[in-house]
């Protein structure tokens, strides 16, 4: 038996369903900064050996 002012247990499985979409997205955002990051690295540090190579050379 239900209490007279809970929330339906639907109501609540909307709201944790609307939290774990949000972790998720912060975690999704959080995930492509870091392969941007991570990847503008590389492309620096590319740079970087192409130029000292090509004084080498």
């Amino acid at each position: 038996m239900q209490r007279p002012n809970a929330e339906p247990a639907s109501h609540r499985r909307n709201a944790t369903t609307i939290i774990e979409r949000l972790d998720l997205s912060r975690e999704i955002i959080m995930l492509k900064f870091l392969a941007s990051t991570v990847g503008i690295i590389f492309l620096i540090g590319l740079l970087v050996v192409i130029g000292v190579l090509a004084l080498i050379f």
